[in-house]
């Protein structure tokens, strides 16, 4: 798994959680040429090897944190494994969107998370719509 770490315009820092085809690197490709379409920016790069860890464990989300300077209730972790990525960045007090694209339904007995995406094209329009902005700053 592969951790993106950045920022979205008007909107504190978040985490982008994917998987990557280590045997070629396709998929990796793939990612970042549709990061790169969407205009976004990533300043560090956290991966499972870098940590010696991989989600729902806290290393990978604490790294980020550490990377970014932010505080737990300064991000959102954003991904599409519920027990990796919700349980794992929840299990922090870390807001979560959950990127559900077969539209399963929330697993029993666990807390929703902040957002539920059926896609990543909802990203954008949800974070924009919902960032409020900080005392003095005016919105995007």
């Amino acid at each position: 798994m592969e951790t993106r770490v950045g920022t979205v315009r008007g909107a504190s820092s978040f985490f982008l959680s994917h998987s990557v085809d280590v045997h070629g690197g396709f998929v990796k490709r793939h990612l970042l040429s549709a990061i790169a379409h969407a205009g976004w920016q990533f300043a560090h790069l956290v991966t499972s090897e870098s940590c010696r860890s991989y989600k729902p464990r806290p290393e990978m989300f604490l790294r980020g944190l550490e990377k970014l300077r932010c505080e737990r209730t300064d991000v959102l972790h954003i991904g599409d494994s519920f027990a990796s990525d919700v349980v794992g960045a929840q299990q922090l007090g870390i807001d979560t969107a959950w990127v559900n694209r077969k539209g399963r339904p929330l697993p029993d007995n666990t807390q929703e998370p902040t957002f539920t995406l059926a896609n990543l094209r909802e990203l954008h329009e949800r974070i924009v719509t919902t960032t409020v902005p900080e005392p003095g700053v005016a919105a995007p």
